[in-house]
């Protein structure tokens, strides 16, 4: 950028200081100014008029990059020539001024080529950190799918487990209530059985109490007799059945 500037603040001064140390009073300079005079005057027209172009090109930021591609190839193929043009003998204080405009606008365009080479490969980077981020994110939501799958079986044979469970605790209950049933049953039975019982104890008791009487009548009866009577043998096998007989 700032070498760009050098030919300009070098050239023109020498150029200038060479119009005034010319005699002016000499016909042939006086003449061949009068022509580059002529000829600058064209030139300006004709810079005057690609410049508008140009300008014109450089200001429609909105056109798509094809449009602009093609534009600047063609802007720098007509600055290269209006430098040719300008280079062209004879150099003149005017060319000189509009070769360092060119210049300037070439020094103008690459800045903003530059700039904009910056801004794209900035944003390269993050359309590659995007997409690095959208890998990363892919992966985690299959990662997520996959052990939501593997927590959905898990819960399905949890499922399957508890209602196998379910069935087996409604057999171990119907298998209680059998339980209890019997138990119920067996505890009636035994009840009869106890009652059976206590009054057959009672039977035994009347018929102890009647053997013991007959005992005794028998006694006196073979006191009176003066001992002539026999006790009788009794079988205490027999006895009950005797009981209950003589009752």
């Amino acid at each position: 950028m700032e070498t760009s500037h050098h030919p300009e603040d070098t050239t023109l001064p020498e150029s200038r200081s060479r119009q005034v140390r010319r005699p002016a009073g000499a016909p042939d300079e006086a003449t061949s100014y009068a022509g580059k005079a002529a000829i600058d005057y064209a030139e300006l027209k004709t810079f005057s008029t690609r410049e508008t172009q140009k300008g014109a090109i450089s200001n429609t930021t909105d056109a798509p990059p094809d449009a602009l591609t093609s534009e600047k190839r063609q802007n720098s193929t007509s600055i290269a020539a209006d430098v040719d043009m300008l280079l062209a003998p004879p150099l003149t204080p005017f060319k000189l001024k509009l070769i360092n405009r060119k210049l300037n606008y070439v020094m103008t365009m690459m800045a903003k080529l530059e700039s904009r080479a910056r801004e794209g490969a900035r944003l390269e980077r993050e359309v590659a950190s995007l997409q690095r981020s959208l890998g990363t994110e892919r992966s985690r939501r299959v990662r997520l799918q996959r052990a939501n799958d593997e927590l959905q079986e898990e819960v399905h044979e949890l499922g399957r487990a508890l209602s196998e469970r379910v069935a087996n605790l409604e057999q171990y209950e119907e298998a209680a209530r059998l339980a209890l049933k019997t138990k119920d049953d067996f505890e009636g039975q035994l009840d009869e059985r106890r009652q059976t019982q206590n009054a057959l104890e009672g039977k035994l008791r009347v018929s102890a109490r009647l053997v013991a009487q007959l005992e005794s009548e028998l006694e006196e009866l073979r006191k009176e007799t003066g001992g002539s009577v026999e006790m009788p043998k009794f079988d205490k096998r027999k006895r009950t059945s005797a009981a209950i007989r003589l009752k």
